[in-house]
């Protein structure tokens, strides 16, 4: 196995843990604002992860420019995605009602 072969795997198996991690984590929390989070976390850090076990692997033919371009358009989409989510979420319950929640 060459060196390219298994940075490519260690990269693209620490992004299936990051998923597998922010999901496990989506689950547990209690409201919405702090799922948002996580959500997050997974379309930017494991996004990239696996973008760059594609470009080790297929270097920057046509697969690895199409998961660089995948990557930063989720890592540039994902945060104005979360804020506007958040927006709707606080137009819905009203404002103060994160605080109000379930939080302890």
């Amino acid at each position: 196995m060459s060196g390219a072969t298994l940075a490519s795997r260690v990269l693209l198996w620490l992004g299936v843990a990051v998923a597998l991690l922010a999901c496990g984590a989506l689950a547990v929390q209690r409201d919405a604002y702090d799922r948002l989070h996580y959500v997050g976390v997974l379309s930017t850090v494991g996004a990239a992860l696996l973008a760059a076990a594609v470009v080790v692997q297929e270097w920057l033919n046509g697969s690895g420019l199409s998961a660089l371009l995948v990557a930063v358009v989720l890592g540039l989409g994902s945060p104005v995605m979360a804020r506007a989510t958040g927006r709707a979420i606080r137009a819905v319950d009203g404002p103060g009602a994160e605080d109000a929640g379930e939080r302890s």
